[in-house]
């Protein structure tokens, strides 16, 4: 309070007319800069085409203080739009000021990122650190605590003609949960943990002479060293396995360096969101996988502080409800089964779409399922489709009993394959005509339960018809433009780019959606259909074109941004519809928004423009 009450002191009081220049672009700094006391300044860039808007500034905003080495002068050029009141104020005294306190640095961070229009400014590390909150720095997401550092023992190892008995003497002396077995040269050929000695060996399936090879799992999980405790834990979750090998390079072709297991990265982490996933995978009813999903959103919940944590989370519900939706859908078929109904002995699939294709629904809401089923004979389709039909809505209501809510115009997504071939081509033909862009969703799919060979499937066919289809790209490189992120805040309303006021931010429409769409692209673009996940497309379209890589990189990090306020809205406050009220927001989030907001327009612009021939490189 003192150093701020001397600091108030220094300043002057400025009041200027509507109408007026308080700085032009390119015109040298000056030592002031100004808070705006009462009235309206817009922010604009003087370009060949004229002055676009790129700001408004009212109350208690900054002004004058976006100052960077590279540029000889101001960035933009700043206009009265109303009578104003300004406080004036050294900037070199303010600037000593701030550096004192770590939350005045923190806001001071975001706002001249805003100020310069993209992400590029929250890319050092000392930058991002700056970012953090108190909660962000210390909450078990990004713990810096390394899982190999701490472990002083050896990894317990045997070789594979060592009797089970030896081996189960071998792992209670060195305390270890779990063994690798290798060879002559260290590398390690199967791993045997507690749990497997006693489903094989206590049970009498296999007796104590055996030699361990016979017990040992030969489907085990290389990771690198030099991990976090929650990346092993996310790899673990990702493999449905309790335990890692780490080797020196992340492969099975070099030696072993330890082992790190289940209880190793939930003693380091206080979490263990395996057990979790084991827990939904055994649930035999859809009241105990409703308690399991309120486990998990508690889990999910505890680390939900900032953008930092936003992709791990992201990634974490994405397994956990995949894994409730295997399990929800075993217990429908079941259902049926008991019933007189047992499954056509034909090969299926249970497909993802959408958000949750990507890996990015963090919601209440039902997913988008669909389910692809080979042709069956004339004679077997229609009790073919009824059973299906019948199963599709069983699970769509078990899902509902877990607490989910419905979709907007849900409707049922069931079909042959041949039909779900059929229905792609016939949008990609004539992608105008056959409203593309309406359908566009479904190009983000992902096979959760079943035959995967059929979603390989549908992935060649959409493949095949990107060479013969040369239009489909270009317009849907040009639906991107459809929606756009708004310009910025001012006084308790959201200022869309078309100029309209709104209390209200539909973060889905505005941002999330359109990164999606534009990073679609950018992978179609590249014939990569590897992961639908809009992260995942990003880095790899900054590996393909490293001349764009500061934009896609700046995309990257908005999408955490609006990610983390999404996941916020519709998943913390379990609102069935994406949309932010304004007031909701700190002058802080705002002012991160709208950083974001900036690098997605320069995105989207990007993947409008760009040339789709036969493939983009």
């Amino acid at each position: 309070m003192e150093d701020l009450l001397a600091f108030s002191g220094t300043g002057r009081v400025i009041f200027h007319e509507d109408d007026i220049h308080l700085y032009h672009k390119g015109q040298a700094y000056e030592s002031s800069f100004w808070v705006i006391q009462q009235g309206r300044v817009e922010i604009s860039d003087e370009t060949p085409m004229g002055a676009q808007l790129r700001d408004v500034l009212g109350p208690g905003d900054i002004l004058g203080l976006d100052r960077y080495p590279a540029a000889a002068g101001y960035l933009h050029t700043a206009r009265t739009a109303t009578e104003v009141i300004l406080y004036a104020f050294d900037s070199e005294a303010f600037e000593e000021l701030v550096a004192r306190y770590p939350e005045a640095t923190r806001y001071m961070t975001a706002h001249l990122s805003a100020g310069a229009r993209h992400t590029k400014a929250l890319q050092s590390p000392v930058t991002r650190e700056r970012l953090l909150s108190e909660k962000e720095k210390t909450v078990w997401l990004n713990a810096r605590v390394n899982v190999y550092e701490p472990m002083t023992r050896q990894a317990a190892t045997c070789g594979p003609e060592l009797p089970i008995r030896d081996v189960a003497r071998r792992m209670r002396e060195a305390g270890r949960e779990a063994l690798a077995v290798v060879d002559s040269a260290g590398l390690t050929l199967g791993l045997i943990t507690r749990t497997g000695l006693c489903d094989r060996v206590a049970t009498g399936d296999i007796l104590v002479d055996a030699p361990a090879e016979t017990i040992m799992d030969c489907r085990f999980r290389t990771v690198a060293p030099g991990l976090r405790s929650t990346d092993y834990m996310l790899q673990m979750v990702r493999s449905r396995c309790s335990v890692l090998a780490i080797t020196s390079d992340g492969s099975t072709a070099t030696a072993l360096q330890e082992i790190v297991t289940e209880e190793d990265v939930a003693i380091d982490c206080g979490r263990n969101p395996i057990a979790l996933l084991r827990a939904i995978s055994i649930s035999g009813t859809v009241a105990e996988l409703a308690n399991m999903r309120e486990r998990a959103r508690d889990l999910v919940l505890d680390g939900l502080v900032g953008p930092s944590v936003i992709e791990w989370l992201m990634q974490l519900w994405s397994e956990i409800n995949r894994e409730m939706l295997k399990r929800v859908i075993s217990i429908a078929e079941a259902e049926l089964s008991i019933a007189g109904r047992p499954a056509p002995d034909l090969p299926s699939c249970w497909m993802l779409f959408g958000s949750a294709g990507r890996d990015e629904l963090f919601s209440i809401t039902v997913p988008q399922i669909g389910l692809a089923f080979a042709n069956p004979s004339m004679a077997e389709t229609e009790e073919v489709r009824r059973y299906f039909d019948t199963l599709m809505a069983k699970v769509t209501a078990k899902l509902k009993a877990c607490g989910l809510k419905a979709r907007p115009n849900e409707s049922t997504d069931l079909r042959t394959l041949d039909d779900w071939k059929a229905f792609f081509v016939h949008r990609m033909q004539d992608p105008i005509g056959n409203r593309v862009y309406q359908a566009r969703e479904y190009f983000d799919f992902q096979v959760v339960k079943g035959d995967p060979a059929l979603g390989a499937g549908l992935l060649a066919t959409i493949l095949q018809e990107m060479e013969r289809s040369p239009s489909f790209l270009p317009v849907l490189a040009n639906d991107v433009i459809a929606n756009q992120p708004p310009l910025t805040f001012f006084e308790g309303t959201v200022i869309e780019s078309d100029g309209q006021l709104n209390s209200t931010l539909d973060l889905e429409k505005t941002a999330m959606t359109p990164i999606a769409d534009a990073a679609r692209v950018l992978a179609f673009g590249s014939r990569d259909v590897s992961s639908p996940n809009t992260l995942h497309r990003l880095r790899r379209a900054a590996g393909i074109m490293p001349h764009y890589a500061s934009i896609l990189h700046d995309a990257a990090e908005a999408w955490r941004i609006v990610g983390y306020h999404h996941a916020l809205n519709g998943f913390a406050r379990q609102c069935q519809y994406d949309v932010v009220h304004q007031p909701r927001l700190t002058r802080f989030d705002q002012r991160l928004l709208k950083t974001a907001f900036d690098s997605t327009r320069r995105f989207l612009e990007l993947a409008s423009t760009l040339e789709y021939g036969r493939a983009t490189r």
